[in-house]
């Protein structure tokens, strides 16, 4: 199991939150902790699922994320 922090900026609202978790649990994430706030993303997975694709999905929806 991985922990990854991003920060992703553009999200307004918990409907903002909640597609970027939905993004993220398509991939098999396990845990996203999203604080509104702070623009964090607190992330557990898998080995498997990498950093990139993380981002790729979270970009996918139009945020931006690093």
């Amino acid at each position: 199991m991985t922990k990854t922090v991003l920060t992703i900026n553009g999200m307004m609202c918990g409907h903002c939150v909640a597609a970027v978790k939905k993004a993220l649990f398509k991939l098999g994430v396990t845990n996203a902790d999203i604080d509104l706030e702070t623009k964090k993303a607190v992330i557990e997975a898998e080995d498997n699922i990498t950093k990139e694709s993380m981002i790729n999905a979270i970009e996918d929806l139009g945020y931006e994320c690093e």
